[in-house]
């Protein structure tokens, strides 16, 4: 298993699970993921919190979803960043849910570049 794929689930409430990662925004801040499983479907997303934190300079959408897209995710034009899954897709959910907090983060950080140029 890779760096940041090891979720802890810390809350569930009103049919959503909170996802703790080893994945971090900044130092002892985690990447959040909330988990969502609606019938066959199992919904996935950072709450909008990449795009929270980093603002949303010229070109945000297109660059976070450029990342989004390398990894299979989705970039809402609201700012979520997420995936939805059948249950019989045969994906392994820890491996997704760490693979969207990599994705979350990476576009934290690109999106803070960004706003620098």
């Amino acid at each position: 298993m890779k760096p940041g794929y090891d979720p802890i689930v810390v809350e569930l409430d009103n049919g959503w699970a909170v996802i703790a990662t080893s994945r971090e925004w900044l130092a002892g801040q985690p990447v959040e993921i909330f988990l969502r499983r609606r019938g066959y479907w199992t919904e996935l997303d950072d709450g909008g919190e990449a795009i929270r934190r980093s603002g949303k300079p010229e070109g945000w959408l297109e660059a976070a979803d450029r990342i989004a897209a390398t990894e299979g995710m989705n970039v809402s034009r609201n700012g979520v960043v997420g995936v939805k899954y059948g249950e019989r897709s045969g994906h392994d959910p820890d491996e997704i849910t760490g693979r969207l907090a990599h994705t979350a983060r990476a576009i934290y950080l690109t999106l803070l570049d960004l706003s620098e140029e």
